[in-house]
């Protein structure tokens, strides 16, 4: 569904995506999926910035991360908010595995990825401020 989601963006600049509130992964993670998955015009000419809100470190999450990172040719950043930072061999293990995503560079694209543990920071009433460019970036 997020690959056909996407294609309804093609001028698509950042995109907020939240991991649903299940406490366990629904079937096995399929990178294969999104190799399948046809091309999206925003990865190709726009996309710069993708926040992972509520990030569990399930093998699914990693598999769209990895689709966006590899094929997104613009992105600068990506920006992971794990659903809780009380675990500091939680967040390391995520650290670790984001780095091997993110190993990958695109030929002549200068990005880097950030996380964020401490649970979610995302607040209606900032979200619904209209003078900020980005209401859900604070």
């Amino acid at each position: 569904m997020v690959p056909s989601f996407l294609g309804c963006f093609p001028s698509i600049h950042t995109l907020h995506v939240q991991s649903g509130g299940g406490d366990e992964p629904i079937g096995e993670p399929n990178f294969n999926f999104w190799l399948e998955a046809s091309p999206i015009k925003c990865l190709k000419s726009t996309l710069r910035k993708v926040v992972a809100k509520n990030f569990r470190g399930y093998g699914s999450e990693f598999s769209f991360l990895r689709f966006i990172w590899e094929r997104a040719k613009v992105l600068q950043k990506l920006v992971v908010d794990l659903a809780s930072g009380d675990d500091p061999a939680l967040i390391e293990e995520i650290r670790t595995k984001l780095k091997s995503v993110c190993v990958k560079r695109v030929k002549g694209r200068n990005s880097m990825f950030m996380l964020r543990s401490g649970g979610s920071r995302w607040c209606l009433k900032i979200a619904s401020n209209l003078t900020r460019s980005d209401p859900f970036d604070f």
